[in-house]
């Protein structure tokens, strides 16, 4: 009875600490590192996004982000084209849906584009290449890349002659 007691507490605590450390290392590379990080406390692949993004837009010009982290747009202060501010595996039920975003792209152009240079769990199955094809088309139609960072490139609108 005794040790059906005690492993019924352990168990528990063991999940909670199993857990825990779990959180700790998933998190991991993502913690700041205050020589990397002295001005604004976060990662550099979240700021060398940002940094991208404001030094070549204006408030309120819109971006498209092809990467999986919403968090760009608040932390630039630049909006996304909206239905999909983000592109990751299911965001396009099929090729209709995705052609539905591309007529709210043309709608309303964006002034840059975000490019992941790596898939976001580095599956090249789940590249934006592979998930939004007509997507990744209508951007190398009408845009170049302009400038990139260890994580990302900044595409910016062809100009017309």
């Amino acid at each position: 009875v005794k040790a059906l007691r005690e492993s019924s507490v352990a168990s528990p605590l063991t999940a909670a600490a199993v857990f825990v450390a779990w959180v700790l290392l998933i998190a991991s590379d993502t913690y700041p590192v205050p020589h990397r990080f002295a001005r604004t406390g976060l990662p550099y692949k979240v700021t060398s996004g940002v940094d991208l993004i404001q030094a070549n837009t204006k408030p309120g010009d819109i971006v498209l982000d092809l990467s999986s982290a919403p968090m760009f747009h608040p932390l630039s202060g630049r909006p996304g084209p909206g239905r999909a501010d983000i592109l990751m595996p299911g965001t396009f039920v099929d090729e209709a849906d995705e052609r539905d975003f591309i007529a709210r792209l043309e709608a309303a152009p964006p002034t840059a584009i975000l490019w992941p240079l790596h898939p976001f769990d580095h599956m090249e199955s789940r590249s934006v290449q592979d998930i939004a094809p007509l997507v990744v088309a209508w951007v190398e139609a009408r845009y170049r890349p302009d400038q990139e960072t260890a994580k990302f490139r900044l595409w910016l609108p062809r100009r017309t002659l």
